[in-house]
This record gives structure tokens, sequence and C-alpha cells, in this order.
């Protein structure tokens, strides 16, 4: 279920940030200064897409929960240490918010590889299906 939130939070912040860079974008060429910041838009909408494309592998990851083998819960693996490192990055960027960002994706990603990596998670998706 915690993958399910996870991506929920992403893709909403993925549509807020969207939102935010076209407005400013907006204002930039009502400005008069659009070109000089098309560039920093786009990179902008890239981060926008691999923050979608994140969440996209959240799911993803979710839904083949039920009936997914062991390779599901190496991804899962993968996907909560690969967040954990991220969230580890916000620590070095110095900002409140991004540190408040970072203990809380820090939590997130720590439950969902602590969860992954017990006895009984293993030996639930190792389990025979017929």
């Amino acid at each position: 279920m915690l993958l399910f939130v996870v991506a929920g939070l992403e893709i909403l912040l993925g549509i807020i940030l969207a939102i935010a860079l076209a407005a400013m974008q907006g204002v930039s060429e009502s400005a008069g200064a659009g070109a000089a910041t098309g560039i920093l838009a786009g990179m902008g909408f890239v981060l926008v897409f691999a923050l979608l494309a994140w969440a996209g592998f959240a799911l993803f990851l979710g839904i083949k929960f039920a009936n997914g083998g062991n390779g599901i819960r190496i991804a899962t693996i993968v996907y909560a240490s690969i967040s954990i490192a991220g969230s580890l990055s916000n620590f070095t960027a110095g900002e409140a918010g991004a540190a408040v960002g970072g203990v809380i994706g820090l939590a997130i990603g720590g439950v969902i590889l602590a969860a992954m990596l017990q006895s009984e998670t293993a030996a639930w998706f190792k389990r025979p299906r017929y």
C-alpha cells in the first residue's frame, strides 16, 4: 500500500511542478525573456517526466505485488534503495524544505526496504504458484 501512496504523492508533485514551470515560463515570456528561460523550463519538464516515470515504476511494483515473484521483491528493494539515496541527497541542499522532504522520503524508503528484507516477505514472494 505504501507504494501506491508514494506514487500518488509523486504524481501530485509532478503535476504541481509542471503547472509551476508553465506559469513561470508564461511570466518570463510576457516580460520578454522567454527565449532565455526556455532551456531552464525544458530541463524542468525533463525533471517532471522523470518524477512521473518514477511514480509509474512505483505503481507497477504495487500492482505486481499480488502475483509477482521474487523479481518484484528485488525490484522493490532497488526502488527503496534509490529512494533512500535520493532522500539523503536532499540533506546536502542545505535548505529546511529539502531536509524535511528528505526525512519523509528517508522514512518511507526505509520502511519499504525493511519490509522487503524480512525473511517472511522473501518466503511469500518465493511461494509456489499454481
